[in-house]
């Protein structure tokens, strides 16, 4: 949905060849479930006339910047079932007596979403408040780690990341906010589909950062930029 002032908040997961052009680039797209098929939808879904699939909006901003694949949305929160740091996923720091933790759901300034620790964390329970007990633990609500701003900042200054449950759009209609968060990757759930893989989690309920939705719904999206 293009707001008034321009901004692109949940984008759908698009292609776009030179012919096509508009609102129909990078993932910019007014489609809804009535109109999946069509071009000025989502570009050519399948890649038979020769488009290359514009999935990664890193490109919007310029070089360095994109979007994470699948498998490395997994490889940083670890696979929906059987986890194994270091061989399916990532090792990181022990956090509340977790090892190897990797992300918690929280509420941070006001808003649901999920924390992401760095591989390498030193909890400072001065700063940071108590460390959550509730680790990895899909089907926890947002609100058994509310943290203050300042508990916040201490722990984006050690290098976490939050991801806000911000919903998703279909058209023109915005759902779910605070109670889901849809993040697209860059990767095609099929060669042939009208889906693309997702980053999925809401409270009460799972985290899966392999799922898939249709490629006409608008999702939030996360860069990312090498950092050596």
């Amino acid at each position: 949905y293009i707001s008034g002032s321009g901004t692109v908040d949940l984008f759908g997961w698009v292609g776009a060849s030179s012919s096509w052009t508009g609102v129909n680039q990078y993932g910019i797209t007014w489609s809804d479930a009535t109109s999946t098929s069509a071009t000025d939808g989502y570009g050519d879904k399948d890649g038979d006339n020769g488009e290359t699939l514009k999935s990664d909006w890193g490109n919007t901003i310029g070089t360095g910047w994109r979007t994470l694949t699948k498998d490395e949305w997994e490889w940083l929160l670890g696979p929906q079932t059987s986890p194994d740091p270091g061989t399916n996923c990532r090792m990181s720091s022990t956090i509340g007596g977790t090892l190897n933790a990797r992300w918690v759901k929280a509420v941070v300034n006001s808003k649901n979403g999920l924390i992401i620790f760095p591989d390498e964390i030193t909890w400072d329970a001065t700063t940071m408040g108590t460390a959550p007990n509730t680790i990895h633990v899909p089907n926890d609500n947002y609100t058994y780690n509310t943290l203050t701003n300042d508990q916040w900042t201490a722990l984006e200054t050690a290098g976490c990341v939050f991801l806000p449950a911000a919903g998703y759009r279909s058209g023109s209609s915005v759902t779910k906010v605070d109670d889901e968060g849809n993040y697209w990757s860059s990767s095609p759930y099929s060669s042939n589909a009208d889906y693309a893989s997702s980053l999925y989690f809401s409270t009460n309920n799972d985290l899966n950062p392999a799922d898939y939705y249709g490629r006409f719904f608008g999702f939030s999206v996360r860069l990312v930029l090498p950092a050596e």
